[in-house]
């Protein structure tokens, strides 16, 4: 699955799809990513993103 998100709260980067995992930065609200893949584990919703702006 691909496609855009627009992020509508300040959101947490982490380079593995897990709440353990460290924050290496975040999105603010209005910020977006194109993703190329969606994931669930850690009972969360994630995406796998390849560009950003």
């Amino acid at each position: 699955m691909t496609g855009t998100y627009t992020f509508t709260k300040p959101s947490s980067i982490k380079d593995q799809p897990s709440v353990a995992s460290p924050e290496l930065a975040y999105y603010d609200k209005v910020m977006s990513v194109r993703y190329d893949k969606v994931l669930t584990a850690d009972g969360h919703t994630w995406l796998s993103y390849v560009t950003y702006s």
